[in-house]
């Protein structure tokens, strides 16, 4: 059985849910953020994680609103690998949908899961404190 071992994964926090969400309300459909390199599903993992707890909680937040973003039709998810274990996680912007009448501030001011986040520059974390 193959085990996957997270040393060589060297996970790094590449930016906030704050950062993220500002980019995805200003980005040109096209353009392309790495929003993590390492290995997600183990980055995220409280036992498996080299990451600080508070950095591991931040890269979480992160990888939902990709997930919510791609969700929405803002976003194409896709993964480089860089090497074993490791892998550079990115989202390409994609053309807003016609459906969406809403500023994207808007429709994240509404979104349960953040608790109605009225600013995308204020992470999850300072919003809820």
């Amino acid at each position: 059985m193959n085990k996957i071992s997270h040393k060589f994964t060297a996970a790094q926090l590449l930016l906030t849910e704050a950062q993220f969400c500002a980019w995805i309300g200003q980005s040109a459909p096209g353009t392309t953020i790495q929003y993590h390199s390492g290995f997600l599903a183990i980055d995220t993992v409280r036992a498996s994680s080299d990451l600080l707890e508070h950095e591991r909680k931040e890269l979480v937040r992160v990888g939902r609103r990709a997930w919510w973003a791609f969700e929405h039709s803002l976003v194409h998810l896709v993964q480089r690998r860089l090497a074993t274990d490791r892998f550079a996680y990115l989202a390409i912007a994609r053309a807003r949908p016609k459906k969406m009448h809403a500023s994207l501030l808007s429709v994240l001011a509404q979104h349960d899961e953040t608790g109605g986040l009225a600013n995308p520059n204020i992470s999850l974390r300072q919003s809820r404190s």
